[in-house]
């Protein structure tokens, strides 16, 4: 998916995004609304990870490979209910490629036992083979099951 040569790097986000999104799958009523302030998530590497319904302008303005025109789209078209949503506006604005690059910095927290394969492959690093291996294995009731 994203071929730049940092695969730990690509890996370590994506294992530090769906153990986030595992946690919340024993109880989907857990956690469903952050509490103030907590529009970031740092990922295992140090990078921040920004949650677009809650972020703030600057903080949406300041990542990698936001335009301002894609950071006044999100603003005034959240809440994205998943990944999927938030992808049809930040591809109007730039192209695929880019997008990955985004999602590395800006994501929407998705539930494996509810996302589809379109929306798991919207995560860095996850290509067609580890998406059909969530759909698999669902369902998942606790981190421990997905680690298996």
């Amino acid at each position: 998916m994203i071929g730049n040569g940092n695969k730990p790097t690509i890996y370590g986000l994506t294992t530090v995004l769906l153990c986030l999104t595992l946690w919340r799958c024993a109880d989907p009523e857990v956690g469903d609304t952050p509490a103030p302030g907590e529009s970031t998530a740092t990922a295992e590497n140090g990078r921040t990870v920004v949650n677009p319904n809650l972020a703030l302008d600057a903080e949406l303005r300041a990542l990698a490979g936001m335009t301002p025109e894609l950071a006044e789209a999100v603003l005034r078209q959240r809440p994205f209910l998943n990944m999927e949503a938030l992808h049809s506006v930040v591809s109007q604005h730039v192209s695929h490629e880019d997008a990955e690059k985004l999602y590395v910095h800006m994501f929407v927290p998705i539930n494996l036992n509810r996302s589809g394969n379109r929306e798991m492959r919207l995560v860095p690093g996850v290509g067609e083979r580890i998406a059909h291996e969530f759909e698999e294995y669902r369902p998942y009731s606790a981190i421990a099951h997905w680690e298996r």
